[in-house]
């Protein structure tokens, strides 16, 4: 996945991740709590992240369009995804959203 996301303002934004642990196994996602973190402008971290597919690790992000519409104009927005196990969490670098 990009870094970036590129949208039209109010669009509504989707995108999926992919978990791997440090030798690139997925890692399962059953058990794991999943959330979004670390948000700019705040309002972003309202957005949903939910399993996709537990054994492969891909998980999905939304953003509604009512958050869409009061995101920065440019490359000014961004969250992250986190997963933890209730002892370690990992979280991604920071995911970019571009509004044109």
């Amino acid at each position: 996945m990009s870094d970036t996301i590129e949208i039209t303002a109010g669009s509504c934004i989707e995108g999926q991740a992919t978990w791997k642990d440090d030798a690139g196994t997925p890692i399962n996602l059953t058990a794991r709590t999943l959330t979004i973190t670390d948000a700019s402008p705040p309002a972003l971290a309202s957005a949903t992240h939910t399993v996709v597919n537990a054994a492969t690790g891909v998980s999905e992000f939304s953003i509604s369009t009512g958050v869409a519409a009061s995101l920065y104009s440019g490359r000014r927005n961004w969250f992250r995804l986190a997963i933890s196990d209730g002892t370690h969490q990992q979280v991604t670098p920071k995911i970019w959203i571009d509004v044109q």
